[in-house]
């Protein structure tokens, strides 16, 4: 009596197509959000700098452990002509009404960051 054995399946299949394609999505997620950060790095280290005066106004943001530590930090905000951008502080220590000294990219003072 002759026992049949199953033969391996050859090739990929669509579930592993799928799961392919999902790892290469979030590999090339990790790597644009690297990218972005590192250009927006260059800039700011950039000779097309500013400084100006922001303010701290009221809106909290939360660091990445704020579920167990509740810590916060405020928004800050600033003017340049007409036109007011924002950016967060990232320091538990300012409050609403504070100031703070804020550096930006003069071509596009949406990046912009406190200056230490």
């Amino acid at each position: 009596m002759t026992k049949k054995v199953a033969r391996s399946k050859n090739g990929f299949g669509f579930i592993d197509y799928v799961i392919l394609t999902m790892m290469l999505g979030i590999f090339y997620l990790f790597a644009s959000k690297l990218v972005e950060g590192s250009r927006i790095t260059q800039k700011l280290d950039s000779e097309q700098t500013s400084m100006v005066i922001g303010h701290i106004n009221s809106d909290k943001g939360f660091f990445g452990n704020s579920p167990v530590s509740r810590q916060f930090y405020y928004r800050y905000f600033f003017t340049i002509g007409t036109n007011t951008y924002w950016g967060d502080s990232r320091n538990a220590d300012k409050r609403p009404g504070d100031t703070l000294l804020v550096r930006y990219y003069i071509p596009d003072p949406t990046i912009n960051e406190p200056a230490n």
